[in-house]
This record gives C-alpha cells, structure tokens and sequence, in this order.
C-alpha cells in the first residue's frame, strides 16, 4: 500500500528539518512526500530541496485567513498525490520513525478509514503533557476532540469524501484539523490510535493556534464558527440539528 505525507509549510525553517527527516526515515518504505509550501519567506524552500525524494510544491494564494491557506495547500498536495493512505504533517511537528508502520498495522486490524493518534506534546523545545482526550462536552459526545494535524490520517477515499464538505473559501478561522476532527466525528468513522505516542506535536508562537487566547473574543468568535461548520454538515447529511448548550453559551459569549 502507497501511503502519502502531505507536508505543509509557512516559514517553519526552524523545525522543518527534523520534520523531513523523521518523514523520509520512516520504517515503511513505500510513501511517498510531498511538501507544499506557502510562499514562505525564510529558508524553507531551500531546506527541502536538500531531501532529492521529497516532492515540493510552492503555492502563493495568500489570503488574511492562514486557516484558509493551510487548506489550500493541503488541498494541492492531495491533488499530487497518489497514496492510498494520507498522512498530514504540519512543518513545525514530526513523527516517530516507525508511525506509519503502526498506523498502518492498526488500520488493516480493524479497516480504518480515518485514524486519530493521540500525540506528545511539546511547547517550542520542550516536551510538556500528554494530550487531553477527555472534557465533558466529548464525555457528553456533543463535541468531537479536536486531534492536531498531524495526529490524522485516512484513506484516499474518505478524503476525497470529505473534500466535497470542506468549505475551502468559508469559515475563515478554522483549521483543517478542526474540519477533519468535525466530519469524522458526523460521519461516526474515526477510530483512535492510543498506544505509544507515535507524533510530536509543537505548541509554537509561530502556529495558527497561537492566535487564540483561550476565552477571549477570537477564541470564542472561532469556536461559534466551528459549531456552524458542524451543523453546515449535518444539513448537508440530513441529520438533526440541535443546537446544544455549548452552542448557546458560545454565541453569548462572541455576542460581547
């Protein structure tokens, strides 16, 4: 099975070379890379032109939303590509070498279309906690966890699936994560990987979350957006819309 990592990349010169490598290292051998850059502006392109099997791409729609451009990228790399399997991969995280081999085990033990790894997290340098998998409005099942980037992956066919739902112009603050973690969770086909840690996931300055303060107006303004986005798919699959408390304490709240 061809599996393919979608790399994609704004000026993450910092950590894109761990990130390459521990893509181009991996104990399955059959992937293939691809590295989709932003415009990025530091040395990035230079970088990934030292791994001669990494495939690169330069993509310059650049928008005020970097949410919307992150899609955008992972979108032309999806187009590149020819995996059965994909991977994501945010620059600034990287995977343990032998994840693919482990999510792919997983996935032929249960046939997963949309696999969730629950990673180790790091702030900048230094390794933190482990990711939170439990809160009331997941014990409750009215929200999906929201698992990072570069914690997913899924068949070729769910992706193409879910390309069809993803709004690419339309809710400017939320992330392709978040959008994933949302579909799969409507579409009751993520299965969760919770054994050894097999994805480095960076909390960094630089990243798109760190431009929401938990509770503060942006954050609430992206959470509001995100339960639009989730009934946006239910209207779409004809399920029931019922907008819960969350969604009322929400749109209170990015109402002040």
């Amino acid at each position: 099975m061809l599996c393919s990592i979608l790399i994609s990349n704004f000026n993450k010169s910092k950590y894109l070379e761990e990130c390459l490598k521990s893509a181009v290292n991996q104990t399955y051998k059959n992937t293939e890379i691809i590295f989709s850059d932003n415009g990025s502006n530091d040395n990035s392109l230079k970088i990934a032109e030292k791994f001669r099997t990494v495939k690169t791409l330069v993509n310059t729609r650049l928008t005020n939303s970097p949410a919307l451009n992150q899609i955008d990228v992972i979108l032309k790399a999806f187009e590149k590509s020819s995996g059965d399997y994909i991977f994501f991969l945010d620059s600034d995280d990287f995977f343990e070498l032998d994840k693919i081999e482990k999510i792919i085990q997983y996935k032929n033990s249960n046939n997963s279309q949309f696999i969730a790894d629950i990673p180790e997290l790091y702030f900048n340098e230094n390794k933190t906690k482990h990711f939170k998998i439990n809160s009331f409005f997941n014990s409750m099942r009215s929200w999906p966890i929201i698992f990072p980037t570069s914690s997913l992956s899924c068949s070729r066919k769910f992706f193409n699936n879910f390309k069809n739902l993803i709004y690419p112009d339309q809710y400017e603050k939320i992330e392709i994560d978040t959008r994933l973690n949302i579909y799969s969770f409507i579409d009751n086909k993520r299965k969760i990987f919770n054994k050894k840690a097999v994805t480095n996931y960076r909390q960094t300055n630089e990243g798109i979350m760190s431009n929401y303060k938990k509770f503060d107006h942006n954050w609430w303004q992206k959470r509001l957006q995100a339960h639009n986005y989730m009934n946006a798919i239910k209207r779409i699959k004809k399920i029931n819309v019922s907008k819960n408390l969350d969604y009322y304490v929400t749109k209170l709240f990015t109402n002040f």
